[in-house]
């Protein structure tokens, strides 16, 4: 086995889709392929991060940092979500 991590492409994302719905099942799975679609898409989101792992040229994991916003008591912190 040799992984490799790299930034995804556009190319990438049927088979992120694919390998969600398989971890995730039909119903829960396609609602993380949504929510996936849409932070790539929505130029607020501003993903700063949409890494894939390959073995032999298949893709084998997937994880999006985007940032987010922290509520607290006193103050809101910014920081990153994946």
């Amino acid at each position: 086995m040799s992984v490799q991590i790299r930034e995804a492409t556009e190319s990438d994302f049927p088979a992120i889709s694919e390998m969600v719905l398989a971890a995730f099942g039909e119903a829960e799975g396609r609602e993380i392929v949504d929510l996936v679609a849409d932070l790539l898409a929505d130029p607020t989101a501003h993903p700063l991060w949409s890494l894939v792992a390959t073995d032999d040229d298949q893709l084998v994991g997937h994880v999006l940092f985007t940032p987010t916003l922290i509520e607290g008591a006193s103050r809101e912190v910014p920081s990153v979500s994946g």
